[in-house]
């Protein structure tokens, strides 16, 4: 059941909620998140906010449109993004591509 939920929440890029989890593996959510917090320590919407914002970061050292990320990745607005993409990385994105400026061409 766990490796069927990682798998999911990683498929859909941290976008989908235990609800959906939930209906996917005929678990509880409640029974879902005591075996997250049991096995990995923490809630399946905190791992799941963590492959959001790796796939965030992909995209923005990518040096996508903050418009294109901010609807790709389901943020409400572009400050919505920004407030998240902080809370994991200390940074917003613009901060972040200017302190690792990488050529786009090594996050393909």
């Amino acid at each position: 059941m766990l490796n069927q939920c990682l798998s999911e929440i990683i498929k859909s890029m941290g976008l989908v909620s235990i609800q959906q989890l939930s209906s996917l593996t005929g678990y509880s959510t409640r029974y879902i998140r005591n075996k997250f917090d049991e096995i990995l320590g923490l809630s399946p919407k905190h791992f799941a906010q963590i492959i959001r914002f790796q796939q965030t970061l992909k995209l923005v050292l990518q040096q996508q449109p903050l418009a294109d990320i901010t609807f790709n990745m389901g943020y409400f607005d572009q400050a919505h993004l920004s407030k998240k993409f902080k809370h994991f990385s200390n940074m917003t994105p613009s901060q972040m591509l200017k302190q690792f400026p990488f050529p786009n061409h090594l996050f393909h």
